[in-house]
């Protein structure tokens, strides 16, 4: 049995009668990640929620792990304004010494992780819960910073910073086609405004404007609707934050921390829902053929954001886009984030036309001083790697589809859905795409029977020529990063990689391969300089080598850089030698 001090949930009950709930919350929301079908931690979280929703919501889960939890029940009735039993106590009673050991049993029972077969789904499902938690304070504009032992006198604490959720854009399957009501209750039960006749002769006027200016027709007629940004957030918690998502994004945690490019504390919800919005102003839904602008009524900016989304509308009813919708486009598809590029580019680039040509000078004016952040919802402070990733469609992509543009107009950007860019390197130099410079193939063995069968492939894909910029100029501690022009020059010579991340079963430990080949062997020569200075920062623990390779060490980890002509291999995990060694043993041109 654990000791009075190693039991977590004495401790977040001992944290919550002292009205600390930040510290409470944070050791539940830890303790629930490993233990997600623990209904006494559900319990305490909401004693350490403030918001009557999210209070409900923690009630609802641990009843659905234990329907006989009447403590729950009654909290929850409670909370609903229900008829029903009041517990006497003002604070959860739960874990104490003078519980039966016929209750403690009880407890060990519900908290003992699930056999193997059912942990995964599990865990996944724990983290879609605890996204919800944090995206939806976020996008709702509430604070869940707030704690209390009781249900008349919460005590405040400091508010997590965020930003409003403004006008976006998305492609999306159908509403409510990742999540059931009971993972995100009510998010579809959203009351549409029948707007003013005046207001959508006014959006049908811009439709054909824009329609005009790109030379395209609409195959299905668009519904219109203006919402809230607490409506809107709803509606993409419930698009976008379904249990494979919530694994997804657990997975691209691990993966991006591991690489140094976001910190262990980071979570990137605000970084998938705001990948699935337009920093201008408005989100389509194809299923419903609706367009949705975000604000109280259709004036200011409303006109020119209302061009952009239609723009988008339109490409989306006329060319096939359909990968964009694919979860597993970011942050690891590089092929993915190019077409991404080019759409929002072009649509960037007509929404400015329309700008020229149609707008009244006061929108003009608004428009060109308007520079909203990339990152729509900021429950945390954002890292330069969300920052700059949600950025290099719309300033990236613009630039890339205005060169195209000059060589041709509407014609050539068509031209280009039977070709599309094939890799960030395309974006990033319109002159290689025009060339037809097409990544160079990398394919390697999978390292899963190298490595074991504790190791599971978690994230694969291609880091491109942007992620390896990122890597090297802007990961998560500023200390490791190299010079700004550096890190450009070394970055361009990517001719084609390939990535591969495996998390480890017992520990969550992540090991990761990242294969590159460059263009020549003097730009590998580069770029492998620029790698040793950025590991040297990173892992000040000591250098030592492995094979024909140099490793560098720091907490618990090692990593390895091998060259070979114009290729060059990192291997990163934990500090084991063996392990590093197996992996290894499967690039035989490295040995």
């Amino acid at each position: 049995m654990q000791s009075k001090g190693k039991n977590p949930l004495k401790k977040a009950l001992r944290l919550i009668r002292a009205g600390k709930s930040k510290k409470a919350r944070s050791i539940l929301v830890d303790f629930l990640r490993g233990e997600p079908n623990n209904p006494q931690a559900w319990f305490l979280l909401s004693y350490a929620l403030d918001d009557p929703q999210r209070q409900q919501y923690a009630l609802l889960q641990a009843l659905r792990v234990d329907p006989q939890f009447e403590r729950a029940r009654a909290r929850l009735q409670i909370l609903r304004g229900e008829p029903g039993q009041i517990p006497s106590e003002r604070t959860p009673a739960f874990i104490s010494q003078s519980d039966s050991p016929r209750k403690k049993e009880n407890l060990r029972k519900a908290a003992k992780p699930e056999k193997a077969a059912s942990a995964k789904g599990n865990r996944g499902l724990l983290f879609l819960l605890l996204i919800i938690l944090v995206a939806v304070s976020a996008v709702l504009g509430m604070n869940l910073l707030r704690g209390g032992l009781g249900e008349a006198n919460p005590t405040a604490t400091e508010a997590i910073a965020f930003r409003t959720l403004p006008p976006t854009w998305t492609t999306t399957p159908e509403l409510g086609a990742n999540a059931s009501s009971e993972v995100f209750p009510a998010a579809t039960a959203i009351e549409l405004a029948q707007l003013p006749a005046e207001v959508l002769a006014q959006m049908e006027n811009i439709q054909d404007e824009v329609s005009t200016l790109r030379g395209l027709e609409f195959q299905t007629q668009v519904q219109n609707a203006i919402v809230d940004a607490d409506q809107a957030s709803l509606i993409l918690g419930n698009l976008y934050l379904g249990s494979e998502a919530a694994q997804s994004l657990l997975n691209h945690e691990r993966t991006l921390g591991a690489l140094g490019l976001i910190s262990a504390d980071y979570y990137l919800t605000d970084y998938a829902l705001s990948s699935h919005a337009d920093h201008l102003g408005a989100f389509y839904v194809p299923a419903e053929t609706r367009l949705y602008l975000v604000g109280d009524n259709f004036a200011e900016l409303m006109p020119f954001i209302y061009s952009h989304v239609v723009g988008h509308t339109l490409i989306n009813q006329n060319f096939e886009v359909q990968a964009l919708q694919a979860e597993e486009c970011l942050p690891f598809s590089d092929a993915c984030r190019s077409m991404l590029a080019f759409v929002e580019g072009q649509s960037t680039l007509l929404s400015r036309q329309w700008l020229n040509a149609y707008a009244s000078a006061a929108i003009f004016q608004d428009a060109e001083a308007y520079n909203p952040d990339p990152l729509l919802i900021q429950a945390q402070t954002p890292p330069d790697f969300a920052l700059l990733d949600l950025a290099f469609p719309y300033e990236q992509g613009f630039d890339f589809a205005q060169t195209v543009y000059d060589e041709g107009g509407w014609e050539q950007i068509n031209s280009v859905y039977d070709n599309p860019p094939a890799s960030s390197e395309q974006i990033l130099h319109a002159e290689k795409f025009f060339a037809g410079e097409v990544p160079k193939e990398v394919d390697d063995p999978a390292l899963g029977d190298a490595l074991g069968a504790e190791w599971s492939l978690t994230d694969s894909g291609s880091l491109g020529e942007w992620l390896t910029y990122l890597l090297l100029a802007h990961g998560a501690d500023a200390n490791t990063r190299l010079a700004e022009t550096a890190a450009l020059d070394a970055a361009a010579g990517w001719g084609g990689d390939q990535f591969q991340a495996y998390v480890h079963a017992g520990d969550g430990d992540v090991a990761i391969a990242v294969h590159w080949v460059m263009d020549s062997q003097a730009q590998a020569v580069q770029l492998s300089q620029s790698l040793q200075q950025h590991l040297a920062l990173r892992f000040s623990g000591g250098e030592n080598t492995l094979g024909s390779g140099q490793c560098w060490q720091g907490e618990g980890r090692r990593a390895c850089l091998f060259e070979a002509d114009d290729e060059l291999l990192i291997l990163l995990g934990p500090d084991d030698a063996a392990l590093l060694q197996a992996m290894l043993d499967q690039y035989s041109q490295f040995q």
